[in-house]
């Protein structure tokens, strides 16, 4: 088990070793985890035991006594769910009447969806937004009115009508902190929300694959159970809730996915109840099963579920902190591409971005309980293997030869080939990941489908939404990235050679890193 993890011999890994010394990391150790309470039938270890036993010694003992104090007193997040239910709100303040310009509240606005998010309600003012709300962590106002434009700035999203000030002023900022009572907010701040919101968009979450869920509950949880609160005071507003596919990461899903069950959009999450071992899938279940709870009694909420969101079908842009566009550039600058056998699962960010938005409005409109909608999950209208991603990269002229996954390792723990730091930072990721073929979860997505045909009201007119990845999408993403500086240009492609089987990557817009308000300019890539 811990060779395969490792991409080690079994002989090499000595018993009394740091596991971290011989290459294990967060990634990593959340796949050991997995493996473990799989193999042993443990339901209560917490990645934090791989970092205070970080030896095959000492992974053993706990393994042995995994019924005594080691694993028990560690809080559970089943067991915390429970909890939570019985001081959940049984009864809410009756809903106001529904204004024709709604005012939204958003978290999670400086990252890379919640920046589409805000981006397209922005767009959408004409239809049904009178202004957004961002709650930002930063020292102050003015910081975090920096950061968000900044961050939507490094996207190239056009900020040119967002107003912070005076009396047209469609976008408010606000300093707090997901993890903190009331977000942070003074009483009167947290009162005026309370009053002045219609909807409220909870897409902001703390990311650290390393933390235990007691280590991430307080933003996560604690964040959706403030978020709650705020809808349930003075006046009753919806909650649109966004989690992760992640949540399906347990041994019984797995095995769904591998006789091809589809795991349908009302299922309960009870087969998640246990073996989810990272501390922030945890939270995303607890979560979940919060709104889920919160549904059942009436309250006007659902929940938006995303398999890997990646870029732009129509600028390009992506975020340089995704894994996946980091292992690209691992595989161009070595030269290789391993031979995987499991499927490639993205959606666009703007498709994601217009299912959360819609998903909210129904929420607020109720038409998502007269159809017993909660949950939405956003999967691609089709999916791609490792071999055609390889086919893509070669038509637009990169030189990459297909290899095993075993020797791809080797190269990569070599030093004979020079990476850029950005790889180095996610070397021990590819070992980890190389050797996992699970497949990726076969979800139903049909009612976020749907959602669109009734609350996507410029589908036709202003943004033609693309779920999948395709050829083209994924050239324009590359585009990007190379324009970025990110990525290199394609190394055999010659404009003066015809070959039907390469072709140029496309032409792009990308606006200035430094700041959202300059004219962008053309980046014509050759």
């Amino acid at each position: 088990m811990l060779s395969e993890v490792l991409a080690m011999q079994p002989n090499a890994i000595p018993i009394d070793a740091d596991l971290f010394s011989l290459g294990l990391h967060s990634f990593s150790a959340a796949k050991l985890v997995s493996r473990l309470c799989d193999k042993f039938k443990i339901p209560k270890f917490p990645i934090k035991v791989i970092y205070d036993s970080p030896t095959v010694i000492d992974l053993a003992t706990v393994i042995d006594g995994h019924d005594g104090e080691t694993t028990s007193s560690l809080l559970s997040y089943s067991e915390d769910f429970e909890k939570i239910c019985k001081a959940l709100p049984t009864s809410f303040p009756p809903r106001r009447q529904l204004k024709a310009k709604r005012t939204y509240f958003l978290t999670g606005a400086t990252g890379f969806t919640g920046l589409f998010i805000l981006r397209d309600l922005m767009l959408r003012r004409e239809y049904d937004v009178a202004k957004v709300i961002c709650l930002v962590r930063g020292s102050s106002v003015v910081a975090c009115t920096q950061r968000l434009f900044a961050s939507a700035a490094e996207y190239g999203i056009d900020t040119s009508s967002w107003i912070v000030e005076g009396s047209e002023s469609n976008l408010e900022v606000l300093q707090g902190d997901l993890g903190l009572d009331h977000f942070g907010l003074d009483d009167s701040i947290w009162k005026r929300m309370t009053d002045e919101i219609d909807i409220f968009l909870a897409n902001g979450a703390l990311v650290n694959l390393a933390l235990d869920y007691s280590s991430i509950r307080a933003p996560n949880v604690g964040g959706c159970l403030t978020a709650i609160r705020m809808c349930t005071t003075k006046h009753l507003k919806a909650l649109t809730f966004v989690s992760s596919m992640g949540v399906y990461n347990t041994a019984v899903y797995k095995a769904r996915s591998a006789a091809g069950l589809p795991i349908l959009e009302d299922d309960d999450l009870e087969d998640a109840r246990t073996g989810l071992t990272i501390g922030y899938l945890q939270s995303k279940w607890v979560s979940e099963k919060i709104i889920m709870w919160m549904a059942n009694l009436g309250m006007p909420c659902n929940i938006v579920r995303p398999c890997h969101i990646s870029g732009d079908s129509t600028t390009g842009a992506v975020s340089n902190d995704d894994y996946f566009w980091r292992y690209t550039l691992g595989f161009m600058e070595m030269g290789l591409f391993p031979n995987k056998n499991t499927a490639l699962q993205w959606v666009t960010v703007n498709y994601t971005a217009a299912v959360c938005i819609a998903a909210a409005v129904a929420a607020a409109t109720g038409s998502s309980q007269e159809f017993s909608e909660v949950v939405y999950n956003v999967v691609p209208s089709s999916s791609m293997s490792w071999t055609e991603y390889l086919q893509v990269l070669q038509y637009y002229g990169y030189d990459l030869k297909l290899v095993p996954i075993d020797t791809f390792c080797k190269h990569l723990s070599s030093n004979e080939v020079e990476l850029s730091q950005d790889v180095l930072q996610f070397r021990d990721y590819y070992h980890a990941d190389m050797s996992e073929d699970d497949p990726p979860p076969k979800c139903d997505g049909r009612n976020a489908q749907f959602l669109l045909t009734r609350h996507h009201p410029w589908e036709r007119d202003i943004m033609p939404l693309q779920r999948s990845l395709d050829d083209e999408t994924i050239g324009r993403c590359i585009a990007y990235m190379v324009a970025i500086g990110f990525m290199p240009p394609p190394s055999v492609y010659e404009p003066s050679r015809s070959d039907e089987n390469k072709r140029k990557l496309p032409s792009i817009c990308v606006a200035p890193r430094n700041g959202s308000t300059v004219p962008r300019r053309s980046v014509i890539l050759r």
